[in-house]
């Protein structure tokens, strides 16, 4: 029965009790399913899809017998108007099955005559004891021969492929015009990509319960074989309007009114539940400066010059990893500074503004800024703008970390922290293309981002070493302008936007 709970319908080898079945179970019929534990509460309820009650025989009959409509546990069930859901069945019913009462009856009245001979054998019987090494034994065979017989469902024609495709769009066009019935198109923004199209109005929609389901359900698995030219059998059937743009077909308009959408009846959705593991955290900034996330984690650090020695950060050699500073440890560092000074320089009648002594205006202030060493003042979040942008000051320095690794265990790479480019160009003429590069300084596999990228946009993508890059140093091609998934995908995967670098090239001169 667990597995009619989880949305599979009754197969022929799994009925019981049978034959002969009740004579109302034809096809077509309403049915109710008890299991064999709790033969008497029936939790199950579907329509028979073959004559049941004609049956002479269920063993080595293969196919569905009754398809499922509600069952315990379902939506229905967990649905009440006070928020809470159904209660459990209970363990009997009386009154639906006197057959099996009757024959408990009999069963208690059974003598199965004198116990003294139930310890051995009893007239050319067999030891009623066995011997534990022989119950368990038989028990995995048992066990053996059950999961043997369990029948596999046979895969999908492509013709139901497509079916379950096209449903899906009429799901998503039903969903968005009965959430969004005031909207101007009922939420959705037009023109659409085949990307979007994909992920947010397929996809969503696809009755997938399993991963052996999912390995059937894929675009490439239709007669169209692609997403354009699903976009135009769906123009065909008038659905929606679409065009060819830039190499692309894109949906320029849906039918919310046709009579598919308007007499759909909605069918049952899989869960939405993690694909293993914890959600992702978005990357944030920290208290020490740092950004991370579970995938990514980020240090902006910064090598104070000799000329800041003593004054601001102690005397330390370039290779002690001490001699790394946060922005966040410069700015606590300038303000102990300024705190320490004697006589003070902060103004009595405005914390912000600093009065120049001789560190300042020779270490720090350059001999060309004539305004401020003339004025004799400046404002303390201007002396701290300067020791971050000045790299004879400050050199800029970023270190990415692995999970459990601290900034002990890797070397700081100097410079800013390259971002990753995500190139829209035109290739072959009018087809667009998009292509990312430097993935790998951030831990993200390129082939195992192109393969999930080719799963989210229904488009084929291709992994070869970087144009202009260091040896090893792969880059990701993606047929069409997929920028915007890409740079979604991104950031789920711990990557904050100023990190991606989108570069249009696409655009003719």
């Amino acid at each position: 029965m667990e597995k009619l709970y989880n949305g599979a319908d009754l197969m022929t080898p799994g009925l019981t009790n049978g034959p002969p079945f009740p004579a109302g179970a034809v096809k077509g019929s309403v049915v109710a399913v008890s299991s064999l534990d709790k033969p008497s509460v029936p939790t199950f309820v579907g329509v028979c899809e073959i004559d049941v009650a004609g049956l002479t025989q269920v063993q080595g009959a293969k196919g569905h017998a009754v398809r499922g409509i509600q069952w315990e546990g379902d939506e229905i069930w967990g649905w009440g108007s006070t928020g809470k859901s159904g209660q459990p069945s209970p363990d009997h019913l009386d009154g639906w099955i006197r057959e099996t009462e009757v024959a408990e009856e009999k069963l208690q009245d059974l003598d199965l005559g004198d116990d003294e001979d139930l310890d051995g054998v009893a007239d050319g019987g067999v030891p009623i004891n066995r011997p534990l090494e022989e119950e368990q034994r038989v028990g995995e065979e048992a066990e053996e021969e059950e999961k043997g017989g369990e029948e596999e469902l046979p895969p999908p024609t492509t013709k139901e492929i497509d079916d379950v495709f096209e449903k899906a769009f009429i799901y998503a066009l039903y969903q968005h015009k009965k959430d969004h019935p005031g909207d101007q198109n009922h939420g959705l923004s037009f023109p659409i990509q085949p990307s979007f199209l994909i992920s947010n109005l397929i996809t969503p929609f696809l009755p997938i319960f399993s991963p052996n389901q999912a390995q059937y359900y894929q675009i490439k698995k239709t007669s169209w074989k692609n997403v354009k030219k699903f976009v135009k059998h769906l123009d065909k059937i008038k659905l929606l309007k679409s065009k060819d743009r830039g190499g692309e077909t894109i949906v320029m308009d849906v039918d919310f009114d046709d009579i598919l959408v308007d007499q759909f009846v909605p069918y049952r959705l899989p869960k939405k539940t993690s694909s293993g593991g914890a959600k992702p955290k978005a990357a944030s900034e920290n208290t020490s400066g740092s950004v991370s996330s579970d995938q990514v984690n980020v240090k902006t650090l910064y090598r104070p010059s000799s000329k800041l020695v003593p004054d601001l950060f102690p005397p330390l050699s370039n290779t002690d990893v001490n001699n790394y500073y946060s922005a966040s440890d410069v700015s606590k560092r300038l303000n102990d500074y300024i705190s320490s000074q004697d006589p003070p320089i902060i103004s009595p009648s405005n914390p912000r503004i600093l009065t120049l002594n001789a560190f300042i205006s020779n270490k720090i202030i350059p001999s060309n800024d004539v305004v401020t060493l003339s004025r004799g003042t400046i404002p303390r979040d201007t002396l701290l703008k300067r020791l971050l942008e000045d790299p004879s000051l400050c050199a800029p320095f970023h270190a990415i970390l692995k999970p459990n690794q601290t900034l002990s265990d890797v070397k700081p790479k100097p410079g800013a922290l390259p971002k990753t480019t995500i190139t829209i160009e035109r290739r072959t003429g009018s087809k667009l293309g998009t292509k990312l590069a430097g993935l790998d300084r951030f831990g993200i596999s390129p082939q195992l981002l192109a393969d999930e990228l080719s799963k989210k946009c229904a488009s084929s993508t291709s992994v070869s070493q970087a144009v202009g890059g260091a040896k090893g140093e792969m880059e990701v091609f993606l047929q069409g302008d997929h920028r915007g998934v890409v740079e979604k995908l991104l950031v789920s995967k711990g990557l904050k936007s100023q990190w991606i670098s989108i570069v249009d090239k696409s655009k003719k001169k």
